[in-house]
């Protein structure tokens, strides 16, 4: 998963922009690369998920109520 907080800005950051535009992307973990498909979670998805996002990372619900913006949750799916 992937949040699109871009620190409480009010406007979604330019690589949400990119990854709609082309949701194929290659991923760097360590010395492994590999081929994943974003894909941005529905509003109840991410009603489901954002409470266990937000216990990770406590500072997305502060970058969410700084903005009118519903903040997108991207789910990353790896292609093998």
């Amino acid at each position: 998963m992937i949040v699109a907080s871009n620190g409480g800005s009010p406007t979604h950051p330019a690589w949400y922009q990119n990854l709609k535009a082309n949701p194929r992307v290659d991923v760097e973990v360590g010395a492994e690369t590999f081929t994943m498909v974003a894909e941005e979670l529905d509003d109840t998805a991410r009603a489901e998920l954002w409470p266990q996002l937000a216990a990770q990372a406590p500072q997305i619900d502060d970058h969410q109520a700084k903005v009118t913006r519903r903040i997108p949750v991207i789910m990353l799916t790896r292609q093998d």
